[in-house]
């Protein structure tokens, strides 16, 4: 039988490298944006297998619409990936403006946790849910309060469901993608964008050491359908970690 995967933030970087892979794998996929043109585009070649939904799951209504028109589907999810981010606003804090630092919080950890709630009745029996995580979580950056503040947040929500869902057939898992050559990185790239570490990145660019999204994409897929249920959720995943 067909499984179900759904992910957010699929029009561009690593969500449509996740999608196209899945696609691959035969599987139906339902993908998630604001911007109906750049679903489109990660539909282009598995229209058969890839379904996009517009909608902005930052926000109450956008949420209600996802959940409906999933329903309405008929399917059930066996894996849910909760992909779409946002690094802006990157500015020091006498800059950083409230509505926008909650704009950022809404997408990048109110979406997953409150996304995640509406879905459980829908979710299969087993399913998986994956957190996409970034080094940030962890390492502060001088002017990311924002983005840091929020994957910060998004481990420990990861880390609180493994243990709400440990006695449940859902298991819960987190992923660091690494640095990779997405729309985010040629936003920080910007000569108008200004952070400390900011040589770090740029020098990594231009040496090409920045990961391809298909490289993480396959790692992600992996971990995935082929880790047992005990050591998906075990910790979070760096790209590259010795899964099996």
């Amino acid at each position: 039988m067909q499984k179900t995967a759904i992910i957010t933030g699929g029009g561009t970087g690593l969500g449509r490298a996740l999608a196209q892979n899945l696609a691959m794998h035969h599987f139906k996929v339902i993908i998630i944006g604001r911007r109906f043109e750049k679903l489109k585009m990660t539909q282009s070649d598995f229209k058969e297998n890839i379904i996009s939904i517009c909608a902005d799951v930052s926000s109450i209504q956008g949420r209600n619409k996802i959940v409906q028109k999933i329903a309405a589907l008929k399917l059930k999810i066996d894996y849910l990936i909760h992909n779409a981010a946002v690094v802006t606003p990157i500015a020091p804090l006498e800059k950083i403006m409230l509505k926008k630092f909650q704009e950022t919080i809404a997408i990048n950890l109110e979406a997953p946790i409150f996304l995640t709630k509406m879905l459980l009745p829908l979710l299969n029996t087993p399913s998986r849910i994956l957190h996409i995580s970034s080094d940030c979580a962890y390492y502060p950056l001088a002017n990311w309060i924002p983005y840091c503040v929020s994957k910060a947040g998004l481990h420990m929500a990861y880390e609180c469901l493994k243990k709400e869902f440990q006695n449940k057939p859902i298991r819960i898992g987190s992923v660091d993608p690494c640095m990779m050559d997405t729309p985010m990185q040629d936003y920080i790239r910007k000569p108008e964008v200004v952070f400390p570490e900011k040589y770090s990145d740029d020098e990594l660019y231009e040496q090409n050491l920045l990961l391809m999204p298909e490289f993480s994409a396959k790692f992600i897929v992996k971990l995935l359908l082929e880790t047992p249920d005990d050591k998906f959720s075990e910790k979070e995943w760096r790209v590259g970690d010795k899964l099996l």
